[in-house]
């Protein structure tokens, strides 16, 4: 929050006690709710894996692995 502009800083710093129930809902209850809709709700896994795969990619072509 150090770096975020004073403006979106507080409202940030106000939701930081709630970050691991924040996270929970979006990795496991938000998931979980859309197989029951029948609607792709997992979003948030599809970015993750998205940027972990790009990281690792830049990691073995730095190792010169690749």
């Amino acid at each position: 929050m150090g770096i975020l502009p004073a403006a979106i800083a507080a409202p940030v710093a106000r939701l930081e006690p709630y970050g691991l129930v924040i996270l929970i809902g979006l990795l496991i209850i938000l998931p979980m709710l859309g197989g029951q809709l029948g609607i792709d709700l997992d979003f948030l896994s599809h970015l993750i894996a998205t940027a972990t795969g790009a990281i690792i990619d830049a990691i073995i072509h730095v190792t010169g692995n690749s």
